[in-house]
């Protein structure tokens, strides 16, 4: 009885050994399998593909949109500067210009062409005119002259009269316009040089001419109708300790409207 007790306790062990043998193992496994994918490698799956297009309409950028706007405003500009520019004919532009008249062309049929002449060969010219371009054969000209614009031309009449007195010299006398035009301010200056032609003194004075109200709103006396005579009277201060020996005069005067 003693033996048969003792066999049934040794299986009892064995049995017991080897249950705890395979839980070991088997929790070895599972540690084994824990280490061998750590959880921060894992990543998630996405359910959708990152590849295919989305299904809905991309907004266009902020820089194609600027873009776009300021192509439009370009356009509206355009048309808005063809709407005020009016479309004039270039031939009628070209009556309308009004070239200074340069030269004067006299043809043998007795005619007279005022104009410039823009071009010119061996055989022909093109006269700009106020009526337009003309072709001349040079067969028909029998003379050509330049013409000048009309200009004012001042002149003293006379030499004047000096006044002499103890420290300044007074100077007056008359201007005349011989030219085609009028003079605008006109002024008469004059110089004091010693004997070695030093510069003493100078000054000038207006004239006493025609009055005459000008497009600016300024009115003057000091204008020259051609034709037209106008005095003047100038006085210059001097030292008394310089000697003059003689003076020089001149006329000046101004272009206006």
């Amino acid at each position: 009885m003693k033996i048969i007790l003792n066999i049934l306790l040794s299986l009892i062990l064995t049995f017991s050994l080897s249950s705890c043998s395979s839980s070991k193992k088997k929790n070895s496994e599972d540690s084994n399998i824990n280490k061998s994918v750590p959880t921060d490698k894992i990543k998630n799956v996405s359910l959708f593909n990152e590849d295919t297009k989305p299904f809905y309409t991309v907004d266009p950028k902020l820089e194609e949109i600027e873009s776009e706007i300021a192509l439009l405003k370009e356009q509206v500009i355009q048309y808005q500067s063809q709407i005020a520019t009016p479309n004039f004919n270039t031939e009628v532009l070209k009556l309308l210009k009004n070239p200074g008249i340069k030269h004067e062309i006299q043809l043998s049929n007795g005619t007279t062409i005022q104009g410039v002449i823009i071009y010119e060969n061996v055989d022909q010219l093109i006269v700009e005119t106020q009526i337009g371009q003309l072709q001349i054969n040079k067969d028909e000209v029998i003379n050509t002259e330049d013409i000048l614009p009309p200009l004012a031309n001042l002149e003293f009449v006379g030499d004047g009269i000096e006044e002499v007195y103890q420290a300044k010299r007074a100077y007056k006398g008359a201007i005349k316009n011989n030219g085609l035009k009028r003079a605008d301010f006109a002024r008469v200056i004059y110089t004091l040089h010693d004997e070695n032609s030093n510069l003493i003194s100078t000054d000038s004075a207006f004239v006493s001419g025609t009055k005459h109200i000008y497009n600016s709103g300024i009115i003057s006396d000091a204008a020259i109708n051609p034709g037209d005579f106008a005095e003047f009277y100038v006085v210059i201060n001097i030292d008394t300790d310089k000697e003059i020996k003689y003076f020089l005069r001149d006329i000046r005067w101004e272009y206006f409207e």
